[in-house]
């Protein structure tokens, strides 16, 4: 018993302090959790996930008619992308399946395959930007610098439609910072 009446003295000696410690804390886990989930719904708040994408890793999605079908913040970097085609390969290519012979023309096609695509960012990029094909398409092609900060993607092979009705070649182009 008396152990406990010492303990209270004790206590009663104390308790600003400790309460004072208690509100702290209890401060602090109520400041930390409120913190916590202000910054959890901003992350998830697609607005925020549209700058970050668009800074973190910016990209736009072009066809060969220059139409833009998506701007992920490449706009602000890329002042034009060109698709060159080279009217000279007007080439017929023979394709067998089984028995059937089928005779295509990549110029004759309702959207000719571009043989080059410049990209001429608006300043200086290190390097080259990233292009993807899109479906149907895929390709296989080399860069090298083109004329001031442009550059020039060389078209070496593509895959696709054979068909005259093909749609227009489209492709990602990712800005690598």
């Amino acid at each position: 018993m008396t152990k406990l009446k010492a303990f209270l003295s004790w206590l009663k000696e104390w308790q600003g302090l400790i309460a004072a410690a208690l509100f702290f804390v209890g401060l602090f886990l109520g400041a930390t959790g409120y913190i916590d989930s202000r910054i959890k719904k901003t992350v998830t708040e697609s607005e925020f996930l549209s700058r970050l994408a668009r800074r973190i890793q910016p990209s736009l999605i072009i066809d060969q008619n220059k139409t833009i079908e998506a701007d992920l913040g490449a706009c602000e970097y890329i002042d034009s992308i060109n698709f060159v085609v080279n009217t000279n390969l007007d080439t017929v290519y023979n394709l067998s399946l089984g028995s059937a012979n089928y005779e295509f023309s990549l110029m004759k096609r309702y959207y000719p395959i571009p043989n080059q695509i410049i990209v001429t960012p608006k300043q200086h990029l290190a390097y080259a930007p990233m292009i993807t094909p899109l479906p149907p398409f895929t390709f296989d092609y080399s860069t090298h610098r083109g004329e001031g900060h442009s550059w020039v993607y060389e078209i070496s092979y593509i895959t696709g439609y054979p068909e005259e009705k093909a749609p227009p070649l489209r492709v990602k182009v990712d800005i690598i910072k």
